[in-house]
């Protein structure tokens, strides 16, 4: 859906996708986020705010934008793999003003560095070969960890799936 949808529209058809799930009531929940994914649970927070949310975790959100996102923006190929929410994955966020909201959850945040992408040199300070370390912290988040992956491979390292299991019992990577 993200080739066709903005993120605003992308929260919604997860929220449907929620209540038809039950996730509403009242047991606990806890969202997992790769990427993207990262900020359409930010945007589902701000907007639905639900009452029985318990953890979060993002892993390599773009939280202030990738620069790979405006170096592309205008290439047929990121046009057509990443569509219309991906057009808003760059570091002008004006477009996304008052989707997100203050972090006032429990949030996790876990970046990595992938030093082997020749794209990085687009890229300022460390990064995972799409989205820099800065980018996915986030002012009110509880924990953050950096760890070696590349951006694509992350949710299939064991160490990330490690961390996020223990921030989802206790709240802390360490």
């Amino acid at each position: 859906p993200s080739t066709k949808y903005k993120i605003q529209e992308l929260v919604d058809i997860v929220n449907k996708r929620f209540l038809e799930l039950g996730l509403d009531k009242k047991e606990k929940i806890n969202l997992v986020g790769h990427s993207m994914g990262g900020l359409i649970i930010r945007g589902y927070i701000n907007k639905y705010k639900p009452k029985n949310l318990d953890k979060v975790v993002m892993i390599a959100t773009p939280n202030h934008g990738s620069e790979l996102s405006d170096f592309f923006r205008n290439w047929k190929f990121f046009k057509w793999r990443f569509g219309i929410a991906g057009q808003q994955l760059g570091t002008d966020q004006k477009d996304l003003e008052g989707v997100f909201g203050e972090v006032n959850f429990n949030l996790g945040i876990i970046a990595g560095i992938y030093k082997h992408n020749p794209l990085s040199k687009i890229i300022p300070g460390e990064d995972d070969g799409l989205v820099s370390v800065e980018s996915t912290k986030l002012e009110g988040m509880n924990d953050h960890k950096i760890l070696n992956f590349s951006h694509t491979l992350a949710l299939f390292q064991k160490d990330v799936a490690i961390l996020t299991i223990k921030y989802l019992k206790i709240g802390k990577f360490k």
